[in-house]
């Protein structure tokens, strides 16, 4: 799974990669640490993520921001977007949310479980894409 991590946080890079070791997911990983930063990855690189993780709290851009701006790309074949931040606060989930491309807000720590329902949402989402394009 190639992943693109939104995360102003270093060491929350590290943490996430061994998560997803732990859980068993062989993954490419990609971190940017604003807004800012990941859209530029997601302008200039040949290969889109299958899964984009998004932090609310960063400088320069903040995840919000970064929706927006997003929002405003190709909708083709978007990558699933989940938010995985240390806000539980309606005022930063119900936003987030109202986009048609974030599957789900997760609280940090990324914990076993939260992969699994990642790794669940991105293959129903391949699969209707790939039903869908066979109509």
């Amino acid at each position: 799974m190639r992943i693109l991590l939104i995360e102003d946080d270093e060491a929350f890079h590290y943490l996430c990669q061994m998560a997803f070791k732990r859980a068993g997911e062989a993954l490419d990983l990609t971190t940017a640490f604003d807004g800012l930063e990941a859209l530029a990855i997601l302008r200039d690189s040949e290969t889109k993520p299958d899964v984009i993780l998004v932090d609310i709290n960063m400088p320069r851009m903040n995840g919000h921001e970064f929706l927006q701006e997003y929002s405003q790309t190709d909708p083709g074949n978007l990558p699933v977007v989940a938010m995985l931040t240390s806000s539980e606060e309606s005022r930063d989930r119900d936003p987030a949310m109202r986009y048609p491309f974030v599957m789900d807000y997760f609280v940090k720590p990324l914990t076993g479980e939260h992969i699994q329902h990642i790794k669940q949402i991105h293959e129903a989402v391949r699969s209707s894409i790939a039903k869908s394009s066979m109509d």
